[in-house]
């Protein structure tokens, strides 16, 4: 009887468990490696998952632009959302699709809508 009341709390904890580390894993920073003689990383995020699985944050490139994380979302261990900048008078659009794994994401870029190139990046959290 005590072995099957054991099972039934540790099955009840585990989604509450795992969720927590799901969201430690993600919230926080994040930075791909900075490349020898740069003077700052390629790509810096800052991450927050929220309520319901939404994402929100900002992704900062070469030259401080900052980008606001919009539509962003998180199902377990993958990770999506879009970012919009201005280039010239051209808007551009950027769906970013990432998998954790441990302290590192690997995100595949690509422009809204399939047109252009894909790149792919892997970001590692930033340590305190």
């Amino acid at each position: 009887m005590k072995s099957t009341v054991r099972a039934l709390v540790f099955a009840l904890l585990l989604p509450v468990v795992s969720s927590a580390q799901t969201q430690d894993s993600i919230n926080g920073g994040w930075a791909a490696p900075t490349p020898e003689g740069a003077e700052q990383s390629p790509v810096q995020l800052s991450l927050t998952e929220g309520e319901n699985g939404a994402l929100s944050g900002s992704v900062i490139l070469p030259g401080g632009v900052e980008l606001t994380v919009q539509e962003g979302t998180v199902a377990a261990a993958t990770l999506q959302f879009k970012t919009t900048q201005q280039n010239g008078d051209k808007t551009v659009v950027l769906k970013w699709l990432g998998t954790v794994k441990g302290n590192e994401i690997a995100f595949t870029r690509a422009a809204d809508g399939g047109a252009g190139a894909t790149d792919e990046v892997v970001v590692t959290r930033v340590k305190k």
